[in-house]
């Protein structure tokens, strides 16, 4: 072994010269390599002056390609100025450096995501050309009437065809209500490809397909399909699948006053409304918005008083609006399972959903839909209540399924838009305003309960300690004990619910335990918050 070591040794002790730089070597030449170590650190640079001009700009050089760089001057204050200008200079090119790379990861990106978008049409236009040439038209004979034909009148609210069947339109619904917006909108895009559906078919897919949008963050191209939906219903005599469209509509518009096309479906379903009979029903469905979208009631009650011939719908409207009041304080008993449940409150309600109690707001929501049967002005006034101390309170209790989420509360804190905020010498603290923004973000998606993770230090970090040891007593915010990562509750509340885990930490270290979970990355801006990867 020791002759071994010998041969190694002396195997290794020759180096060849690649760049002689300012050194006594010459280029190829082998040397021993104890004196080539000692050659580079003997090189130093001295450079001398009384100014920061051809010696500042040659150490700039020298010091980006790693050299030793010594500065003298005929004064303290001007060796201070110029090693004060070499920093920056190099801080200003570090920067540029991370900017294009940044800029390149998004063309990267960006090239990425139309490359997958094209192949998916080419499989699409693919499939649809199979089904095509698979499709056969076989004729078929018209056995003669045995019988005698007997017209029977349809209600004034069904359609001679009705629309979808309930078995396809039970399991879209549950394909939205997972979070998989990417396959029910490519499910929807093939259906609407198909000629000849009927007009009902096509409205119900035209919502379908607005649902898988609005999932997306697509709001302006949901609300095209919504209008396709509303027209579509009203051409079928689906006057109520029409009203919950247009309301869908409303509720996911921008708070400006309605359009020339909102107001043109609006006055198209007023008119079938009147002719029908049906003020009642469609005034109750509209009346709901008051809960579910306050901003969308609103602007239907802007233009149905700047109309002229929306008197009865808006009267209707307004005796809704004034008839039951509920206190945020005052209780109400919710009827479960057939027998009376112990009363509640508007506030105890927005406590329990803001702490993510979800069995106490799942039999508080089948309560509310039990005593809507009976008394569905209470109910209604209910979540009036809810929704007036919280706007966005009331839509736990009116989603149908819960869908949980995990959030990674300190990551979503720490998170700035600014990329070069690394970069300051004291970084901007973690935002506790971050938080409510995307737990009100993921309540409009539809997700409850929003279950936040947080570090045990995050309150000693935060830029409004009082306002974010509120939302820890709230039980907005779950701290993890002291001394402990959240990264293994992140994980473990993600499997226990089988939710999704908004978070843009790739937890790398946990290896194979990650891929079987569904990581969503998000960003946040001032103008709100915005998922990378849809949920």
């Amino acid at each position: 072994d020791k002759h071994i070591e010998v041969i190694v040794r002396q195997m290794l002790r020759r180096v060849q010269v690649t760049d002689a730089g300012e050194t006594r070597f010459i280029t190829g030449e082998q040397v021993e390599r104890s004196d080539l170590l000692d050659e580079n650190e003997s090189i130093d640079v001295c450079l001398t002056g009384g100014s920061a001009g051809i010696g500042g700009q040659l150490a700039r050089l020298l010091a980006i390609a790693g050299a030793r760089v010594m500065i003298t001057a005929r004064r303290a204050d001007q060796l201070v100025e110029a090693r004060a200008a070499i920093i920056k200079e190099l801080e200003i090119q570090l920067g540029t450096l991370n900017r294009e790379r940044e800029a390149s990861k998004a063309e990267l990106e960006a090239e990425r995501k139309a490359r997958k978008e094209a192949e998916a049409t080419a499989e699409r236009e693919r499939r649809q050309r199979e089904r095509e040439s698979r499709r056969v038209i076989k004729p078929e004979a018209v056995p003669a009437p045995t019988t005698k034909t007997v017209m029977v009148a349809a209600a004034p609210n069904v359609s001679a065809t009705p629309p979808i069947p309930a078995a396809f339109d039970e399991a879209m619904r549950r394909v939205l209500n997972r979070g998989k917006y990417v396959a029910a909108a490519d499910v929807c895009r093939e259906l609407l490809a198909t000629e000849g559906l009927e007009s009902a078919t096509r409205g119900a897919v035209h919502g379908l397909f607005a649902d898988a949008l609005y999932g997306q963050g697509l709001d302006t191209e949901g609300e095209e399909q919504d209008r396709l939906a509303v027209g579509a219903l009203l051409d079928a005599g689906q006057v109520l699948s029409a009203t919950e469209a247009l309301g869908r509509l409303l509720a996911h518009g921008p708070n400006v006053p309605l359009k020339a096309p909102e107001l043109a479906l609006l006055q198209r379903l007023l008119a079938v409304t009147q002719k029908r009979g049906l003020m009642d029903e469609v005034q109750k469905t509209l009346s709901r918005l008051r809960v579910t979208a306050p901003t969308g009631y609103a602007r239907l009650r802007k233009a149905l008083l700047e109309g002229k011939k929306h008197a009865p719908l808006l009267k209707a409207l307004a005796e809704s609006a004034s008839a039951v009041r509920v206190t945020p304080d005052e209780t109400v008993a919710l009827p479960v399972s057939g027998k009376t449940a112990a009363t509640v409150t508007a506030r105890r309600l927005l406590q329990a959903i803001e702490s993510g109690d979800e069995n106490f707001v799942t039999c508080a929501r089948d309560g509310v839909d039990t005593l809507r049967e009976s008394n569905a002005a209470l109910a209604d006034a209910l979540l009036e209540a809810v929704a007036a101390l919280h706007p966005l309170a009331a839509l736990p209790l009116t989603n149908p399924l819960p869908r949980p989420v995990v959030v990674d509360a300190s990551n979503v804190a720490r998170y700035n838009p600014d990329p070069l905020a690394v970069y300051l010498p004291t970084p901007p603290p973690p935002s506790a305003g971050n938080l409510l923004a995307m737990r009100d973000f993921l309540w409009k998606r539809g997700y409850f309960p929003v279950l936040l993770v947080a570090d045990a230090n995050l309150r000693y970090h935060v830029d409004d300690k009082k306002a974010y040891v509120a939302l820890v007593e709230r039980g907005i915010v779950r701290e993890v004990a002291g001394g402990t990562s959240a990264d293994e509750k992140l994980l473990a509340e993600a499997r226990g619910h089988v939710a999704p885990l908004v978070s843009n930490d790739r937890f790398s270290e946990f290896g194979d335990a990650v891929k079987r979970i569904e990581r969503v990355a998000f960003e946040i801006f001032p103008g709100g918050v915005v998922i990378l990867n849809p949920l």
